[in-house]
């Protein structure tokens, strides 16, 4: 969809797109959004990182990670904390949300590229298929079994096995693309906040519609170019999976600390209660939360360790 809401691009057009250029075109149009995806990711860090916008953020994301600490607990100055910081980088969000929105398209367009590659492959040559996906198995059980006993099982990325099995795997569509590292590069360890304070900046252009069950484009910005939330929580997905796994975890507990002491500030002189303590403003916090876990396949289980069970179970006004 545009910022106008309009569908650019259905399901049906990826049959077309095959139908046009064939299994190995769409698979060429695959590995050019991969280029394309690792020069803008690069080209974003590069900004955030150069001297001149180094120095707007890096004072401020360190504040923050000082008064928020420990993230199992709640700030010391409350809700209040949050407003300066995302008011301060508003500008540096600009190339955010330019670049976060189209990482967040790509892995989407590629994602629907790959179940147009698997159903093809499953159809013309099952057997090739079946193939693929034990062989898939068995190398990723190899791979397991290198890590929990190193010196009696060699790593089978030694051989061409690996990078050849990866291949066909791609050009049939069976892998997940919002779980590929398109990059690597130096830590950046203020990622995660920066990408949270980004996550805080986005929400007031979202609200939770219970008919659709999913964000959609609050009604005070009719007539405004918002971004699908999608794209966005896959954006920031993809962003965080270029890093270690610790980097993903730190961000849900920064959003997950935000929920509950948004909570937790109702019935405040600044915020007064609402009914059942769920503001709009908390529904959908706390529905952006759970898309960005569903995409990642973070099993709910670790969102229950930083948000009440009851809080996610929290339905538009009624219980789960």
């Amino acid at each position: 969809f545009d910022y106008e809401g309009k569908e650019i691009v259905g399901i049906r057009m990826f049959t077309l797109l095959k139908d046009s250029v064939g299994v190995l075109g769409l698979s060429g149009i695959d590995k050019l959004l991969c280029f394309i995806m690792v020069y803008r990711t690069q080209q974003l860090l590069n900004h955030c990182r150069s001297q001149k916008i180094e120095a707007v953020w890096k004072n401020i994301v360190s504040s923050m990670e000082k008064q928020v600490e420990p993230v199992g607990g709640f700030p010391e100055k409350g809700a209040a904390i949050y407003e300066e910081p995302v008011r301060s980088l508003s500008a540096l969000f600009k190339q955010f949300q330019a670049t976060v929105t189209f990482l967040g398209q790509g892995q989407l367009l590629r994602r629907q590229i790959a179940v147009e590659l698997s159903s093809t492959c499953k159809l013309d040559s099952n057997s090739l298929s079946c193939a693929l996906e034990t062989l898939n198995q068995s190398l990723l059980k190899d791979v397991r079994g290198h890590y929990q006993s190193p010196e009696t099982k060699p790593y089978p990325g030694e051989s061409p096995l690996l990078p050849e099995c990866s291949k066909l795997l791609t050009n049939t569509g069976i892998h997940n693309p919002l779980a590929q590292i398109y990059i690597t590069t130096e830590p950046f360890q203020q990622l995660p906040m920066l990408l949270f304070l980004f996550t805080i900046h986005e929400l007031p252009k979202y609200a939770y519609d219970s008919k659709l069950s999913t964000l959609m484009p609050s009604p005070a910005r009719q007539g405004k170019k918002t971004a699908d939330v999608c794209t966005v929580v896959v954006g920031i997905l993809t962003l965080l999976r270029q890093f270690h796994s610790t980097f993903t975890l730190s961000y849900i507990q920064y959003l997950a600390q935000y929920i509950r002491t948004q909570l937790a500030g109702q019935g405040t002189k600044d915020r007064p209660p609402s009914v059942n303590g769920f503001t709009t403003e908390h529904v959908t916090a706390i529905r952006f939360l759970e898309a960005f876990t569903k995409f990642g396949n973070i099993p709910r289980e670790v969102l229950q360790m930083y948000v009440p069970p009851y809080v996610l179970d929290y339905r538009d006004g009624r219980g789960g």
